[in-house]
């Protein structure tokens, strides 16, 4: 679940400050598709989240640029994500989007790390999902995903800081089991991670204040 966890965490962190000198160097590059439902009724909407692995300084990171090498698409961050998690140092956007909604290609990108002396290094990735995911309804995502994927909860306080990531307990019988258990919680969203992490699945928020008893 790792290049889920990095967008969650990514969520949250606080850039770096300082310069530093050093030639820059990427380790792996990875996407994750994001489809997103944030109603029960409507279908999902969909990103690419893209991470870069650094093996060198990220505190002079400049920009990433993302080629789609199937349909041509190109995205620009221009005020990338800089975190650490697990020690490593890593790059990263989340909310690359296509022209007039339209889904994110599968296939290989290319990837162009810059640094503020205008340096360049470069990686690939390789995105992948089942195409029915893009006219699913919440219904219908489970027959969709045939068992490709992991569950996980990812809850969240009034405040947006993310209280708890991980698998759903056995113990949460229901949705006021999961509340009690986790009492900073708020809302929660149950997500399914591709096994392969190439895509994920984020179902809707469920709010405290509508469950009955997790007040």
């Amino acid at each position: 679940m790792r290049s889920f966890f990095l967008l969650i965490a990514a969520a949250g962190v606080a850039a770096f400050i300082g310069c530093a000198e050093s030639i820059p160097a990427v380790g792996t590059a990875s996407g994750i598709v994001v489809f997103e439902y944030n109603d029960v009724a409507e279908l999902p909407h969909t990103r690419l989240a893209v991470f870069v692995d650094m093996h060198s300084d990220i505190r002079r990171t400049q920009w990433l640029r993302v080629v789609s090498r199937q349909q041509r698409y190109e995205w620009t961050g221009s005020e990338p994500l800089l975190f650490t998690n697990g020690g490593h140092q890593w790059v990263g956007c989340t909310n690359f989007a296509c022209p007039d909604v339209q889904a994110v290609p599968q296939g290989l990108y290319d990837v162009q790390y810059t640094d503020a002396a205008g340096r360049t290094e470069t990686g690939t990735f390789f995105v992948s999902y089942p195409a029915a995911l893009l006219t699913a309804d919440v219904d219908a995502v489970l027959p969709v995903l045939a068992g490709r994927t992991n569950e996980y909860v990812a809850a969240f306080s009034d405040t947006d800081i993310l209280v708890y990531y991980g698998e759903r307990q056995t113990s949460w019988e229901d949705d006021t089991a999961l509340f009690a258990a986790i009492p900073d919680a708020t809302r929660y969203r149950t997500c399914y991670v591709d096994t392969a992490e190439s895509f994920v699945c984020v179902l809707p928020p469920v709010l405290r204040t509508d469950i009955a008893g997790a007040e």
